[in-house]
């Protein structure tokens, strides 16, 4: 299926793109001051009532690379579902593109269903290998309501490369359990067996995946060097990774909680971090942004990166737009919403789920 034609039945969604405003500063260069008494008049201010410029919105983009037929470098989203609704096609203009060329991957989409990739005996080879983060000011319509105005490009200009993350074979190998046992809830496809012998089994099968996923080793140091060398303040995640390891753990303790499994070993992994519906709680009963990260703060030790939080934000669209789910992380919260972003967000969140 393409991007460009309507897609719909959400399943699972993928990372959500946290967006803040951010004013831009024009330069000058010495030839253009040299020519400035030659320069006609600057044009009459506007009237009042004239649509006022654009401003150029910073976001942060998460995803896999790809070149599309017109030969530009954009980006891609992996996600687990059956289908999803289309989207503008999100390039990356240059200078970093050509620098993020070793990068691209193979695939051809907007989209790439890593499910149905890795229910696959050969899925793995096919899944992008790299995942990157970018950051930077981005030209274009924002997506709209229900997919409208999806075949105008966003380009993001003068990006950062804030984060890259290597998804190697043994690991995705691992991970495939999850696809490709019949009585995994990850796995969609027509033929499953949801008996409870079956997902008794899966269980064990999952919980030695996790332990093979967690004992992958972190990326060496020749490519950490590869990611400085595109941008000295470049980092090396295994943000994807930790997510994916954290959503099959939750999945085992719960259910062997109701289940009464008791699964030998796995009292002894490391404990979780609050669930994105905890978080979604504290935002919906904490006023200010400082004031949430500080409640979070007393739940979680670690990285805000591995705390998740689901919200809503308003889209536009042809009349009046709706609101639209979106998923990230505290540490988005903390780096990349201002205080207006956070008390926006939850009001939209407020009036969406009831409270």
């Amino acid at each position: 299926m393409r991007a460009h034609a309507r897609r719909t039945a959400f399943f699972v969604a993928a990372v959500g793109i946290v967006t803040a405003v951010m004013g831009t500063v024009g330069t000058v260069s010495r030839d253009r001051e040299a020519r400035a008494a030659d320069a006609p008049p600057p044009a009459a201010p506007a009237a009042p009532g004239d649509a006022p410029a654009p401003v150029a919105k910073v976001e942060t983009w998460h995803g896999y690379l790809f070149r599309d037929a017109a030969g530009r470098t954009r980006l891609g989203e992996p996600v687990i579902a059956m289908g999803v609704m289309a989207v503008p096609p999100h390039v990356v203009a240059e200078p970093l593109a050509a620098k993020l060329a070793p990068w691209r991957s193979t695939a051809d989409d907007d989209w790439f269903f890593l499910n149905y990739a890795l229910e696959q005996a050969d899925g793995v080879a096919k899944v992008p290998g790299v995942l990157v983060t970018l950051r930077g000011p981005v030209d274009g319509k924002e997506p709209s309501f229900f997919g409208e105005a999806t075949d105008e490009p966003r380009t993001m200009r003068g990006a950062r490369l804030v984060g890259v993350e290597r998804l190697d074979a043994p690991w995705l190998t691992a991970w495939s359990v999850v696809f490709r046992d019949l009585a995994s809830p990850w796995r969609v496809a027509h033929k499953v067996d949801r008996s409870p012998e079956a997902v008794r089994a899966f269980a064990g099968r999952a919980l030695e995946a996790l332990r093979a996923m967690r004992a992958h080793p972190a990326p060496d140091a020749a490519f950490a060097a590869a990611v400085r060398a595109v941008d000295p303040d470049g980092v090396v995640t295994t943000a994807f990774r930790r997510e994916k390891e954290r959503d099959l753990q939750r999945w085992l303790v719960d259910e062997d909680a109701a289940q009464g499994w008791k699964l030998p070993g796995l009292a002894d992994l490391p404990p979780l971090p609050p669930t994105a519906e905890q978080t979604q709680a504290l935002l919906l009963s904490t006023p200010t942004r400082a004031a949430f990260l500080a409640e979070v703060g007393k739940r979680w030790a670690g990285d805000l990166a591995d705390v998740p939080l689901t919200h809503y934000v308003r889209t536009p669209g042809p009349h009046g737009g709706g609101t639209s789910w979106r998923r990230c992380t505290v540490a988005d919260v903390r780096d990349g919403w201002s205080d207006a972003d956070y008390a926006e967000r939850r009001a939209v969140t407020q009036e969406v789920v009831g409270r």
